[in-house]
């Protein structure tokens, strides 16, 4: 079921709406310009962002276009959804890549001075990579804070689960010592304070199963395919 067209009505939150992107997620227009590199099509939306902010004054109380001109690609942030059927039905997790779906876009920071100042979603698919969305403040907010707990600590990838139906985000950070967990979840986290996996599954498991026994029936009315 497409879960993602629910958490619209009932959670206030969308990941891939035209306020908080440039275009809708996985939603190539006809002019969409597609790169051989990820690199190159972070580029191209740094410089798409640029012209907004000079042309348009969009981001402008936000963002410096000086710094971030000169701004550099940060460490990228795979992202993945949940599957919010597997999480309601399953007794235990180990780990949340056993109840994800396959990569849905990359967030790659734009940093200068040592700050992200802003970040670029790319999509890859047989025609290459392209842009997907700018700036989006959520993810920014998120992504300073984790980097800022991940000061001094040795990681190799950042990754992020988005869990359907809930406002929540789980960040997950692997180092040569393991993963560590971090989420964005209003009310229950704060992505500036890391939580152990154990405590952080069951309280995703139990919250995830309380939207679902008040709107299961409605879920299924909604007729969603895949």
């Amino acid at each position: 079921m497409k879960l993602l067209i629910f958490t619209l009505i009932f959670a206030g939150l969308s990941l891939v709406s035209c306020s908080q992107r440039n275009q809708k997620m996985n939603e190539p227009t006809p002019t969409t310009q597609y790169f051989p590199t990820r690199e190159e099509a972070v580029n191209q939306g740094k410089n798409d962002l640029l012209e907004l902010i000079r042309q348009k004054g969009v981001f402008q109380a936000d963002i410096n276009p000086a710094d971030l001109e000169k701004a550099t690609q940060g460490t990228p942030l795979e992202t993945f959804q949940l599957n919010f059927d597997k999480l309601i039905g399953g007794d235990s997790l180990s780990n949340f890549a056993q109840i994800s779906g396959g990569k849905e876009y990359t967030v790659v920071p734009l940093v200068a001075n040592g700050q992200t100042l802003s970040a670029v979603e790319v999509v890859q698919n047989d025609k290459g990579w392209s842009v997907a969305g700018l700036n989006n403040n959520e993810y920014i907010r998120g992504l300073k804070s984790v980097q800022q707990s991940l000061q001094g600590i040795n990681y190799s990838s950042l990754a992020v689960y988005e869990v359907p139906n809930l406002r929540a985000k789980i960040y997950m950070a692997t180092t040569p010592e393991g993963a560590l967990y971090f989420a964005d979840y209003p009310g229950r986290y704060s992505p500036n304070e890391r939580v152990q996996f154990g405590e952080l599954a069951k309280v995703i498991q139990v919250d995830a199963r309380e939207f679902y026994s008040k709107y299961g029936e409605l879920l299924k009315k909604q007729k969603l395919v895949d």
